[in-house]
């Protein structure tokens, strides 16, 4: 992965620029720190390999590595499921600042905009995958979309993940080869081939639950998904899949999901404005009772001054 990702040569360009990161980061409060410290805690928990993220001395390491990147990149920050990807990083490189460029490599080139904060990437990816589904899988195409199933709540974890947390570690290790060469091909062909997998049983059951149900019974367990087949599969039998294709079906899929981020978006705005004006009514409102208030205060007292006159003139 070091020479791969030519790690030597970034560490070399950039010496110090990790340490200044850093510096950066001490004593400072804010929201990607606050995320980082709720997930830390739940990496030690995945494999028995990232069993030293229990450790407080290696979780140090981990945030200082989340934290720098978030001052990094302020355009992504920090976002959910980095966490396990550098502390895949740093158990297999073993070192702290080639662990923060790699990180920073897999994020900005490896996985492009799928940690922005509208996760273009990944719903593109997520299109793709449905795609795919359509083309190679027409069966499981059409029980999902009758029963209108969302691919995101699988592939949350697939994509983002990158399997971390779905395949055992030795096939991670080895998805991750190819994925360091090839980019995100493979994460797709392995959610294809997932659900070639899973063909017969979603195909038979009647609700939407059950299908999300088998197909994730059907990742976590092994007797059931021979583990390290599952990429052996992938690899065999989407060997047709490749760069070129997956590049095509992204450039297709962009426009429509830059379509849905702007309604979401518009659909926000609209939102802000209604809450603007309904805050502006409310102001309106309350000056308009204020000044009554203030004009029938005046008014008793002009009363009160003018009972007070003619209660003298009468003593």
């Amino acid at each position: 992965w070091r020479y791969v990702l030519k790690l030597g040569a970034k560490v070399e360009s950039n010496r110090g620029e990790y340490e200044r990161l850093l510096r950066l980061g001490e004593g400072q409060e804010s929201a990607n720190l606050l995320q980082i410290e709720k997930d830390i805690p739940r990496t030690g928990g995945v494999f028995e390999e990232f069993s030293q993220f229990r450790q407080e001395e290696h979780q140090r390491v981990l945030r200082r590595v989340l934290l720098a990147y978030s001052f990094h990149n302020h355009d992504v920050g920090y976002c959910q499921s980095m966490n396990m990807i550098a502390a895949l990083l740093l158990v297999v490189l073993e070192s702290e600042e080639e662990a923060f460029w790699a990180l920073a490599k897999v994020v900005e080139e490896l996985a492009p905009e799928y940690f922005v904060s509208e996760l273009t990437g990944y719903r593109i990816d997520e299109e793709v995958l449905y795609t795919l589904v359509r083309e190679e899988l027409p069966q499981v195409y059409a029980a999902l979309n009758q029963m209108n199933v969302p691919l995101g709540t699988v592939c949350t974890s697939w994509f983002l993940g990158m399997y971390i947390q779905v395949l055992p570690f030795p096939v991670v290790l080895r998805l991750w080869d190819i994925y360091l060469h090839h980019g995100v091909s493979i994460l797709l062909r392995v959610g294809l081939a997932i659900f070639q997998r899973c063909e017969s049983i979603v195909e038979g059951v009647q609700f939407p639950s059950d299908i999300l149900a088998h197909i994730m019974m059907t990742v976590s367990h092994q007797h059931a998904l021979a583990g390290g087949s599952v990429l052996d599969y992938a690899l065999a039998e989407t060997a047709d899949i490749r760069g070129k294709k997956i590049a095509s079906l992204r450039g297709e899929a962009r426009p429509k999901i830059m379509h849905e981020i702007e309604e979401k978006n518009e659909a926000r705005k609209q939102q802000a404005h209604s809450r603007i004006q309904h805050m502006h009514r409310c102001l309106v409102l309350y000056e308009s009772v204020v000044r009554v208030r203030s004009y029938w205060q005046w008014q008793r007292s002009v009363l009160r001054s003018s009972l007070s006159e003619v209660g003298e003139e009468i003593l």
